[in-house]
């Protein structure tokens, strides 16, 4: 008894363990670790999650083990599958310096009551500082000139020196200017936009190469964002297919709005499962409807780009996702057993034919009739196999048993019927049967 409450209780342990973990597995990372920042720099992350679930999934709380770290959520209502929420985290390097290392805990109100831990790292400089804590453009209009920023950078070290700016972006550049001979730890640079920037939103980072011996803290990095106004504006984005069934197609709407009347040229994608329908006329704003069929079980994702006849070839893009899941399948009922026609139901077992055999009818060969001579009466006919032998006749040969196809015609044997009479040239004279042969 022992025993099975012991097993029993490690299953329920098991099961509840597994419910209980289920928001790890929709983490893309669930640490991050922002390694050394400078003082007054904006620090922030986003740890992104995805429902894989068919069930809404709603976060209750966030909550910081670090009064350094400031965490947030969204969206605030419940999250649907396939789309995405966000753990979100602020950094205070204003008023916190050093090693700074925190625990958020993530409370889960559906489709189960659970909770989680995300870890972050960082560790905030107090001898460099920059002001503004982040490059942040705004709302950039493409057709005006280009805005530059300017960034304060300077350290307590009197040695302290920038060497280099680096980025991988392409459309950012920056001019360093030389600090004053009397402030040799005091620089300002310009971050400025090229006119390559595409349309949208973006986040990049620039990294201050400075002279400290310390390689963790030899770079600096520096948030820049903004956002370059669209042309074109583009919802829903991104755009959920959510639940697909194999075998069938689901249908959504994109609105493409302009700030003046345009005509969609193309649409196209690098997914084949996709379709779209178009008005091919101009106006401000498009609707479009998407297509989307389920040919293959999966997750699926792909980007829609939308091509316009306005100046300078304005274009769109927008991302989709979704999952296919099987088709359903209708139970297959038992068999039924026919019921056949009263002809066809066997009678007697024994008349029914075996697997493999086939029944052969039984058809007594035929007898020639013996023709009646001179008015005597013939021999009647005898089945084949139940022809008598010839009985002795007063001590004489019995007579040889004939096959009865050749059954000669019977003699008359004394006081039964008389045989029927041959021909007068092939009769025989006949024998004495008195005293035998």
């Amino acid at each position: 008894m022992q025993t099975l409450v012991l097993s029993w209780m490690l299953m329920l342990s098991a099961i509840t363990g597994a419910v209980s973990n289920y928001p790890v597995d929709m983490f893309e990372t669930t640490s991050h670790n922002f390694g050394t920042v400078v003082r007054g720099s904006k620090t922030e992350f986003d740890f992104v999650f995805t429902n894989k679930y068919v069930e809404d999934v709603v976060i209750e709380s966030v909550t910081s083990s670090c009064q350094c770290t400031t965490p947030s959520f969204g969206p605030r209502g419940p999250i649907k599958t396939h789309q995405q929420g966000r753990i979100h985290i602020s950094i205070n390097t204003q008023n916190f310096t050093g090693n700074k290392n925190a625990t958020i805990t993530v409370r889960f109100a559906k489709p189960y009551r659970a909770e989680m831990q995300l870890h972050s790292y960082v560790f905030i400089r107090s001898d460099v500082s920059v002001n503004p804590g982040i490059v942040y453009f705004g709302s950039v209009d493409p057709k005006k000139s280009t805005p530059m920023v300017p960034v304060n950078l300077n350290s307590i070290n009197s040695g302290w020196r920038i060497q280099d700016v680096r980025s991988n972006c392409q459309f950012l550049s920056v001019k360093l200017q030389q600090p004053n001979p009397q402030y040799p730890n005091y620089y300002t640079m310009a971050v400025m936009l090229k006119e390559n920037a595409p349309p949208g939103p973006f986040s990049e980072i620039l990294e201050v190469i400075t002279n400290d011996y310390d390689q963790r803290s030899r770079v600096v990095p520096i948030r820049v964002e903004g956002r370059i106004k669209q042309t074109l504006s583009v919802s829903p984005s991104p755009l959920a297919f959510n639940i697909v069934e194999e075998g069938k197609k689901v249908e959504k709407t994109l609105i493409v709005q302009g700030a003046e009347p345009f005509q969609i040229l193309d649409i196209t994608s690098e997914n084949r499962n996709i379709s779209a329908t178009i008005d091919n006329v101009r106006k401000k704003i498009q609707p479009i409807k998407l297509i989307y069929s389920g040919n293959e079980p999966g997750e699926f994702n792909g980007k829609v780009t939308i091509f316009t006849d306005l100046e300078g070839k304005m274009d769109a893009a927008v991302n989709f996702s979704g999952k296919v899941i099987p088709r359903k399948t209708e139970p297959i009922p038992p068999p039924q057993e026919e019921t056949k026609p009263a002809s066809e139901q066997p009678t007697d077992i024994m008349s029914e034919n075996l697997p493999g055999t086939q029944m052969i009818e039984e058809v007594p060969e035929e007898t020639p009739e013996a023709e009646a001579i001179d008015g005597e009466v013939p021999v009647p006919e005898l089945p084949a196999e139940e022809t008598p032998e010839a009985e002795e006749i007063d001590g004489g040969v019995p007579a040889p048993e004939l096959p009865a196809e050749e059954t000669p015609e019977a003699e008359e044997i004394d006081g039964g019927v008389p045989a029927p009479e041959l021909p007068a040239k092939e009769t025989p004279e006949a024998e004495e049967i008195d005293g035998g042969v």
